[in-house]
């Protein structure tokens, strides 16, 4: 009995520390249940324990403010969780006269109101979180931290981790487990995925990495390395991580609470991150010391002695000391209309909200002001515009990309052909309008800019006759969409010429234009008939990036191209852009003329038939023929569109 009185002191110690983060409310008076420490809560139903003698579990619903005691045995029944009707906890009832720190693991049903051990072995039975109908916990006896899981349907107790495993903080959401191991001698994140049976290590630093938590199919913890406490968002689908706390200031995880990661920076709101459309929200009105859970889609918070709750979009975010008008994102108006952007970023919309600019978070370090204003039709705009001409004017840097949307501008109109929408600038250094969306893609009125042309926009659409000599060509459509994205050029009597034979040279050119690729080496020609040529640098280009390989250190650029040349351009061209192998087998026996088809080239058109990048002309490829200018532009067209 000794033992239990010094072990209950210890206890106390921690969970007085512990109540501070973790207050439990009274919906009904205001006021919390007094002594209530280490809660836990799922929809509106919370448990907690609290000292009256011994440690007892206590249930609190906290909108009907009913309180029931849970256990009422003797020694240290706490740290409770809950999920539905089932409530677990740790619990010492068994061993008080052996001395020794020895825990349990029961559970208990609300209904039923049935009690039941489930941890079938003897041990430092603590830490434990239940979700559904599976309940784990961590076993801290006999040199080592291992995990336990039990099956409620079941009534089966499984060891998880082998006997390596030195684990803390376990968590659990749907078939799921995530904890920090200390087993390589440094604080790492594990996972164990009870679908698979599989354990994985998802940090391998020095650093410590600590607390992790799950969000739908992602971790986010803990990271040191950077000197000062980090969060950082794992994607178990893609093995990457991301930082998305702010600055180099100490951040702090507070909860995770319906796909939400609410978290605290020093000298900050609460900050809550919505992890699928990773934008930051501050909650102003909360105080970091607060609990927080959603019950109905409200929000419940208290600051430890009253409870308040109101629907998310009513709590008033605000950056500045003097209370200007705000509104429910991370942004607040001026009295002249200017919009005020902080760190994390936000949203600012046109008058009649058809312009909506959304700045992500960490591209500002100051305050940035922005107002966009309607103009007048601008007789000077190069194509037929279909949104209004809007002025965007800021006051502050912005360092990166922003989204542009245009709302209600394509949906009455289904006639248009989206690759022919295109959205225009107005270059203040020339006052001139430039074309700013150059790929091709069928839209939907969301651009991706950066911020320096954040000057005056409009989206237009592409309806000019490009050139006199295509009204009747199979390729007239094609070759309108490049002319519109400035991919391609006629010649000085406005024709095109589709049926003229292209040269290497020009079609290196195009691609090298229309990836935007550059060369990054500095080393000499690697071809020796390119001297002086007007296409050299475009062929150094294409050669530096692996789309040309050229013959016996020639290039010929002023050959005309033949067919399987051009379409194993084009495959080089969409692997390295795809990053991918080209890996295929298909079969071209449809062809009459495949055994034209050089045996360097067949795997390369094996490909572009098989992805659709080429088509054949009836049943042939006509490998040998040379290509025209409408075959190469219609073939780089193809390629855009399956990039992008």
């Amino acid at each position: 009995m000794i033992y239990f009185k010094r072990k209950t002191l210890i206890l106390l110690i921690a969970l007085l520390s512990l109540s501070t983060f973790s207050p439990i409310v009274n919906a009904e008076n205001g006021v919390f249940p007094s002594g209530a420490s280490a809660k836990d809560i799922s929809e509106e139903k919370m448990v907690y324990m609290k000292y009256d003698g011994d440690w007892d579990i206590y249930y609190y619903n906290v909108k009907t403010g009913e309180e029931k005691k849970i256990t009422d045995a003797i020694g240290s029944q706490g740290f409770p969780a809950i999920y539905g009707d089932y409530i677990v906890w740790q619990d010492n009832r068994n061993y008080l006269d052996e001395g020794l720190p020895f825990f349990d693991i029961y559970l208990y049903h609300l209904d039923t109101e049935k009690e039941v051990k489930i941890s079938n072995h003897k041990g430092y039975n603590q830490d434990v979180k239940i979700y559904e109908d599976k309940v784990v916990w961590i076993d801290n006896h006999g040199g080592s931290s291992n995990i336990y899981l039990y099956d409620i349907s079941t009534d089966t107790e499984t060891k998880i981790t082998d006997s390596s495993a030195n684990a803390f903080g376990v968590k659990i959401y749907k078939s799921t487990l995530v904890w920090m191991d200390v087993r390589s001698g440094s604080f790492d994140i594990y996972s164990y995925d009870l679908a698979t049976n599989q354990e994985k290590q998802i940090t391998s630093s020095p650093d410590k990495q600590a607390d992790p938590r799950i969000v739908d199919n992602k971790i986010v913890y803990h990271d040191y390395q950077e000197g000062n406490r980090q969060v950082y968002l794992y994607d178990m689908n893609t093995s990457q991580a991301e930082k998305i706390s702010q600055g180099n200031v100490d951040s702090t995880i507070f909860t995770v609470i319906d796909g939400n990661i609410v978290y605290y920076q020093e000298n900050s709101p609460l900050i809550m991150y919505d992890v699928d459309k990773k934008e930051s929200l501050l909650l102003n009105e909360i105080e970091p010391s607060s609990s927080i859970f959603f019950i109905d889609n409200e929000i419940y918070w208290s600051n430890g002695t009253t409870i308040k709750k109101d629907k998310l979009e009513n709590i008033t975010v605000s950056f500045d000391e003097n209370n200007n008008k705000t509104t429910s994102g991370n942004e607040y108006k001026t009295e002249n209309d200017w919009t005020v952007i902080n760190s994390l970023g936000g949203t600012v919309k046109s008058e009649d909200n058809q312009l909506v600019i959304k700045i992500p978070t960490n591209l500002i370090s100051q305050e940035v002001q922005i107002k966009i204003t309607d103009l007048a039709v601008d007789d000077k705009f190069p194509i037929t515009p279909i949104s209004k001409i809007y002025q965007i004017d800021k006051k502050g840097t912005i360092n990166g990309d922003i989204e542009l949307q245009f709302n209600n501008v394509l949906d009455n109109d289904n006639e248009l052909d989206l690759r022919k929408v295109l959205l225009y600038y107005y270059d203040l250094d020339i006052n001139e309008w430039k074309l700013l969306n150059k790929e091709i893609k069928a839209v939907d009125a969301t651009f991706t800019i950066n911020s320096k042309y954040l000057t005056k926009v409009a989206l237009g659409y592409y309806n000019h006759s490009s050139f006199n000599d295509i009204q009747a060509h199979w390729a007239k459509e094609n070759l309108e969409v490049l002319a519109a994205h400035e991919m391609i050029n006629g010649y000085e009597d406005q024709s095109f010429q589709p049926d003229k034979k292209i040269t290497r040279a020009e079609v290196i050119k195009l691609i090298v234009s229309a990836l935007n690729l550059t060369d990054t080496s500095n080393d000499p020609s690697n071809f020796s008939d390119i001297h002086n040529h007007w296409a050299a640098s475009y062929i150094e280009t294409a050669f530096q990036n692996n789309l040309v390989k050229g013959n016996d250190s020639k290039f010929q650029p002023n050959d005309n191209i033949n067919r399987q040349e051009l379409i194993a351009i084009m495959v080089r061209a969409l692997q390295w852009k795809q990053n991918e192998n080209m890996n295929v087998d298909f079969d071209l026996s449809e062809f009459s003329d495949e055994e034209q088809i050089s045996a360097w080239a067949t795997p390369y058109i094996q490909y572009a038939v098989e992805t659709g990048l080429v088509k054949g002309k009836s049943d042939k490829i006509a490998p040998l023929e040379h290509a025209t200018r409408a075959e190469a532009a219609t073939v780089i067209l193809r390629l855009l569109e399956q990039i992008e």
